[in-house]
């Protein structure tokens, strides 16, 4: 009893102090199309309360995007609150209207961020980059995967390796917190939907699109969802912290972009927690990244673990062609940096490269190809990042992006640099199987110029 009442004191003793140690998040590491879509399901159709998107890309007539919104849909039905925030890049304003009302039909709120249209706007290029699901306040999902079909390996032409991650734990609040605060910012605005009569068509075109295809990817979540899940079992993690740039770093924006100032990185904590961790490397950095044009901050990191001789590995895309200046640079980055202790990997899309599931098409040889999208960080074998964060100026300084990192856990580490190795051993087969993966393509002039001179500004 003596002791029972002792550790009550030393308990309450650290509760006041702030000494508590925090309850451990569970991470779930998605590194498929096939594990992705089918937890987002899972954890949607398991909301209670709420649920919240935040996503760069949409694309509602497709079958990945048709199953969720079905999925989204029956949950509102149910009186879960559920909204969305998309951003406004790449929509028409008809198709926002079009979105907008197939989703108030639906009892879903969606707004869309920056729907500036102006050509001479200053803040036409300040785009949500970021990628969040977050459920009940208690679970979220993030990483590099946008919401269309060539993500989740359902494209019979062009598809995307990425991870993703889902969380269950206390950093939950802040990722909660985070889209609030961007739901209430005057950038994220709600726009009128469309008449019924164009909703009726809009519906008929998307929505309608195969009925039995979409019915054979209800039944395989309900027959074989859990079971397939299975395979990705949760790690516990003590040290975890979800970021989202806040939106008023745009406040500070200069130019060129990739030159943020004390000031603006104080708001952007994405990036802050990406150079603090490469800065921190002592033993090993392993990177997936779908671009590799290090800003002049990165460049420097990057140029200090070679100098201290850290093992570096980053794998990133063998891109075919390099006619423009965004790819030149990309890969004229690539081949000066690897060098000393730091290896670039170019995998080619010609290559073995693949994420097939049973819902995966089957393209014609030679059309369907899959390219890396993924953005991984490893450090020191127990720091981990997984974000929506390119190696490039974009990411760095103008986007609003997103980052889990998991400081600390060599447990999660080591299920990150599985997947990586599996990547390092696709690029050793591509050396013996395709022979011209590792031709580096020419190089225009005109597109080594001005990659080199606009490389901050790209």
């Amino acid at each position: 009893m003596f002791y029972s009442f002792r550790k009550q004191i030393v308990l309450l003793f650290l509760l006041l102090s702030g000494h508590l140690p925090a309850q451990a998040d569970e991470l779930k590491y998605l590194p498929t199309g096939e594990s992705s879509l089918l937890q987002r399901s899972a954890d949607i159709l398991g909301a209670r309360n709420s649920i919240d998107i935040l996503t760069y890309q949409f694309s509602p007539c497709e079958m990945s995007s048709r199953h969720l919104v079905h999925l989204l849909g029956h949950m509102a039905s149910k009186g879960v609150r559920v909204r969305l925030i998309l951003d406004a890049h790449i929509p028409s304003l008809q198709e926002r209207a079009d979105v907008t009302a197939m989703f108030a039909k639906r009892n879903i709120e969606v707004r869309f961020f920056n729907s500036v249209m102006g050509i001479l706007d200053k803040n036409i290029d300040f785009r949500i980059h970021a990628k969040l699901m977050v459920v009940d306040s208690r679970s979220y999902i993030t990483g590099g995967r946008n919401l269309n079909d060539s993500y989740f390996s359902l494209s019979p032409n062009i598809n995307y390796l990425d991870r993703d991650v889902r969380v269950q734990g206390s950093s939950a609040a802040q990722a909660q917190e985070h889209f609030d605060r961007l739901w209430d910012s005057s950038r994220v605005r709600a726009v009128a939907p469309s008449h019924p009569g164009a909703l009726a068509s809009f519906e008929h075109s998307c929505l309608g699109r195969n009925p039995a295809g979409d019915n054979q990817l209800l039944d395989y979540l309900r027959e074989r969802g859990q079971a397939r899940l299975r395979a990705y079992p949760s790690v516990s993690c003590a040290n975890v912290a979800f970021y989202l740039d806040d939106e008023s770093f745009n406040n500070f924006v200069t130019i060129p972009s990739a030159f943020v100032t004390d000031a603006q990185l104080a708001h952007k904590s994405s990036t802050q927690a990406i150079v603090n961790l490469l800065d921190r490397a002592s033993r090993s950095l392993q990177m997936e990244n779908w671009l590799y044009i290090p800003t002049a901050r990165i460049d420097s990191s990057l140029a200090n673990l070679r100098a201290r001789g850290v093992p570096v590995g980053i794998y990133t895309n063998m891109v075919p062609s390099r006619s423009n200046v965004l790819i030149a640079e990309h890969t004229d980055a690539a081949l000066r940096h690897n060098q000393g202790s730091q290896s670039m990997f170019l995998l080619s899309p010609a290559g073995g490269i693949a994420d097939r599931w049973a819902f995966t098409p089957t393209g014609r040889r030679g059309d369907q190809v899959w390219w890396i999208h993924s953005k991984t960080m490893v450090i020191d074998g127990k720091h981990s990042v997984v974000s929506s964060f390119n190696l490039d100026p974009r990411s760095y300084g103008i986007n609003i992006e997103s980052a889990l990192v998991a400081r600390n856990c060599p447990a999660f580490a080591s299920v990150v640099l599985a997947q990586t190795k599996a990547l390092h051993a696709t690029f050793e087969a591509d050396g013996v199987d395709c022979a011209h993966c590792r031709q580096i393509p020419w190089t225009s002039v005109f597109a080594a110029l001005f990659g080199s001179i606009l490389r901050e500004y790209l």
